[in-house]
């Protein structure tokens, strides 16, 4: 089954998360390596590189930043169109979803 992404102003919801309470998992381990980083789930097992534009998605996640918050950082740091920082915004998000590396922080 896809994930259904509905806009609502500086609210995007994915599945059952928003990404007003969505945060990125707290037992996950984490390093950065080479500028990237990489996320350890020890119980899927699996291991996550993420790119640079993942990367500043993540860690504004962590900090709760909103979607707008995230997109202006991201358009001062790779100097691309709004609405496509928006789109790859949500698809990122989507994609932390996909791979169960977030969580509801409103549960």
């Amino acid at each position: 089954m896809g994930l259904l992404c509905l806009h609502h102003g500086n609210s995007v919801s994915h599945g059952g998360l928003t990404l007003n309470t969505a945060r990125p998992r707290s037992d996950l381990t984490i390093e950065k390596i080479d500028g990237d980083l990489v996320l350890l789930d020890k119980d899927l097992e699996q291991i996550h590189q993420l790119n640079a534009t993942a990367c500043v998605v993540w860690e504004l996640l962590t900090e709760g930043s909103s979607r707008s918050t995230i997109a202006d950082r991201l358009h001062s740091e790779f100097d691309a169109p709004k609405e496509t920082i928006l789109l790859d915004i949500d698809r990122i998000v989507e994609n932390f979803e996909s791979l169960g590396l977030l969580e509801n922080t409103d549960a």
